[in-house]
């Protein structure tokens, strides 16, 4: 079931919603065989794992071009990648169980105002999970809560020249039994368009200053897993593209059913 009410009036607009879905595990989830990664650790399917209820309350505010958006997730039988020992032996073995609830909260704030040759798009997100472990013996932090802190700016340099400098940074967060320690990652490109727009070339750069590492630790049943390590993900580029036909002579149709459409 769904149910949702909005309201607009001038530049203020409000919608509060509630839903209420069935999420079912993969072919892959229902999986019986083992797959050896390594010979510390195992994966694998749990033919048992059930269906998972999500329950989702949503209020979105928007006035003019600031939005504010927050809401609540209750989730029953949710399914939590998680490892265990593999038959009392000291090899992780991973794969999804059924836990008994868990909650989420989070809040959203995003503003997007003009100012002529520039247009900033500033977000903060907070979001905080609560899993019941009860029946488990894991070892795993307290609850904390995660703020996300994002700034795109675009400039328009000239109407065919653009420049784009995104910057994003993210709290260490504890979701589910996996716990993500902080990280940044700055980005810029530019765009120069020729032909009116058809032509589009593109330099860019990503995570100038090495700073999107992947460090987490999960927590199981009498295990800990760990990986701290580096992607790979600054780069530098190029892109090109062509846009065919672009604007004027898009086809439009003869006009084959205003008859029967003058008729009813």
């Amino acid at each position: 079931p769904s149910a949702s009410m909005s309201w607009n009036s001038g530049k203020w607009a409000l919608q509060l919603a509630y839903t209420c879905k069935t999420q079912r595990p993969s072919y892959n989830s229902l999986r019986d065989e083992v797959q050896y990664d390594n010979r510390y650790t195992y994966e694998g399917g749990n033919p048992y794992i059930r269906p998972c209820i999500i329950n989702n309350v949503d209020l979105n505010v928007v006035y003019d071009w600031l939005s504010f958006n927050a809401g609540y997730n209750y989730i029953d039988k949710p399914m939590v990648w998680i490892a265990t020992l593999y038959q009392g032996k000291d090899i992780a073995f991973m794969r999804n169980v059924n836990f008994n609830h868990s909650k989420d909260v989070y809040v959203s704030i995003v503003a997007s105002p003009r100012f002529g040759w520039y247009n900033p798009m500033a977000e903060i997100d907070y979001t905080q999970s609560f899993l019941s472990i009860d029946g488990f013996d894991i070892n795993k932090p307290t609850n904390r809560p995660c703020f996300n802190f994002r700034l795109n700016n675009r400039f328009n340099i000239t109407s065919t020249l653009k420049a784009f400098l995104n910057m994003r940074y993210k709290t260490s967060r504890l979701y589910d039994l996996q716990y993500s320690k902080q990280f940044a990652q700055v980005d810029v490109r530019f765009t120069k368009s020729f032909l009116n727009d058809a032509l589009v070339i593109g330099v860019y750069a990503n995570d100038l200053f090495k700073t999107d590492k992947e460090r987490w630790t999960m927590y199981g049943n009498r295990n800990v897993m760990t990986k701290d390590c580096y992607g790979y993900t600054r780069c530098v580029g190029m892109t090109l593209s062509y846009n065919f036909n672009t604007a004027k002579s898009k086809y439009k149709g003869t006009g084959a059913g205003n008859t029967e459409k003058n008729r009813l």
